[in-house]
């Protein structure tokens, strides 16, 4: 994987803020699929960028977690694949967010308990940004112009319902 290097933000000359790296992005994701597995959506909500310009992403992921409640999962992982060397995007990012950012592509596994006999592997381009030291997870379609877009859950066209009859499972 070809990593590149941090965007770097100043908001003095003499403290430098960085972006987060590859291996804070993947700490925070192995955070958020605990929380997820757990049903512990305040605790998830807590790692998403409370920046005002993330906060259609932040509704967006409190939808989500709300509308996959009921869904019986055995197992929910995130890993990072790579980090994006798009710079333009990169830098495009940072300048929305109003903060050094981290593009990755992260491949998603989720497997629902009783049914699937492995994890279903999806891919998607989140990006992470750096605030007062803390990193957070702040969008999930900035590569989305580019041709590179998130894959999106069920779970993102409303509340599911899950109903068991032997080895299926409907959601």
């Amino acid at each position: 994987a070809v990593v590149a290097e941090p965007t770097a933000c100043s908001s003095s000359p003499s403290a430098k803020v960085v972006a987060p790296t590859q291996a804070q992005a993947q700490s925070l994701l192995n955070g958020l699929a605990a929380d997820v597995l757990a049903h512990r959506a305040a605790a998830y909500e807590k790692q998403l960028d409370p920046a005002a310009a993330a906060a259609t992403f932040r509704k967006q992921q409190a939808g989500d977690l709300a509308n996959l409640a009921a869904v019986p999962f055995s197992s929910w992982s995130y890993h990072v694949d790579s980090v994006s060397t798009d710079a333009a995007s990169v830098a495009k990012a940072s300048k929305r967010l109003g903060a050094p950012t981290l593009i990755a592509d992260v491949t998603f596994h989720y497997q629902l308990a009783g049914v699937d006999l492995e994890p279903t592997s999806q891919e998607l381009w989140l990006t992470f940004d750096r605030r007062g030291g803390k990193v957070y997870l702040a969008g999930d379609s900035d590569l989305a112009s580019s041709g590179f877009s998130s894959w999106v859950g069920p779970w993102r066209d409303g509340k599911l319902a899950a109903y068991h009859s032997g080895s299926t499972l409907v959601l």
